[in-house]
Order: structure tokens, then C-alpha cells, then sequence
């Protein structure tokens, strides 16, 4: 089982006293598959994002959008069904790293099949994780933020 945000707050305790030059933050699809309201996950990942400006204050954060899934690979039951989750949390979280004055990294159109929702084919072997050709876009999406 993967990481949820819950999970990430009560690590930074081994992070944050190294006072990170740049820190980047993706995580909430785990939350989903804990059948979280979209409302619980962004506060979830508010009190991370809280957690880490108030301990770190000289720390660059970028908070990354959530990546989509592609429930037609019938792998992840925990997430069927919850497709039209991804997009709202996204937006959620833009507003919240404007309000926060944070950088937020967009990265869930450049994975959808255009005009949808849901995550190429040829970026995934199981409708979640991403292939290799998906990390190549996703570090090329960040190089500019490095």
C-alpha cells in the first residue's frame, strides 16, 4: 500500500529540521482509495502544506497536482469509480497554493487522453503508476522548477 498525506505529515519531523532548499509534493491518490472526501483530502494536504511552511519557512515548496487514473485496467477496485475525484482535488489544491502564496505544478493535463479525465494508455501498465515514457514528462514537467 502507498502513502497518504496523513503519512507524509508525521514524517516531516526527519525532513524538516534539514531546512530543504526546495521541497515538491505530490500525494492524496491513496487518500482516494481510502474513501476520503475530497474535502477531508485537501485538508489533509493543507495541514501537510501548514505543516511545512511554518516549520521550513525558507523552503521552496511546490505542490504538484494529483496525476489521473485510468480505472479501465480494472486493477485498483479501491479507486473505481472515483475518477471524477482527481480533477476537483486538483482544483482544490491550486486554489489552496495561491491562497498559501506556493508554487503549483499542474501536471494532470499533460498524462490525460485529451478531452478527458482519465490517463493515457501507453503512460501505464495498471491505470495508476506510471511507465517510463510517464516519469520522462513528469521530470521534464519539473526541470524547470529545479
Amino acid at each position: 500500500m502507498g502513502d497518504e498525506a496523513l503519512g507524509v505529515y508525521d514524517r516531516l519531523y526527519q525532513i524538516l529540521p534539514g531546512k530543504p532548499q526546495k521541497l515538491f509534493l505530490l500525494i492524496g491518490a491513496n487518500d482516494v482509495s481510502h474513501d476520503l472526501s475530497t474535502d477531508s483530502i485537501v485538508s489533509l494536504i493543507t495541514q501537510v502544506v501548514d505543516k511545512i511552511t511554518s516549520g521550513s519557512p525558507q523552503t521552496r515548496l511546490y505542490l504538484q497536482s494529483l496525476l489521473p487514473i485510468n480505472e479501465s485496467f480494472g486493477r485498483y477496485q479501491r479507486l473505481t469509480g472515483k475518477t471524477y475525484q482527481f480533477p476537483e482535488i486538483n482544483q482544490r489544491l491550486e486554489a489552496l497554493a495561491t491562497q498559501r502564496g506556493i508554487t503549483f505544478v499542474n501536471l494532470y493535463p499533460l498524462f490525460t487522453e485529451p478531452e478527458t479525465d482519465i490517463l493515457r494508455k501507453e503512460l501505464t501498465n495498471d491505470g495508476l503508476h506510471l511507465t517510463e515514457e510517464g516519469y520522462r514528462i513528469w521530470s521534464k514537467a519539473l526541470k524547470p522548477y529545479l
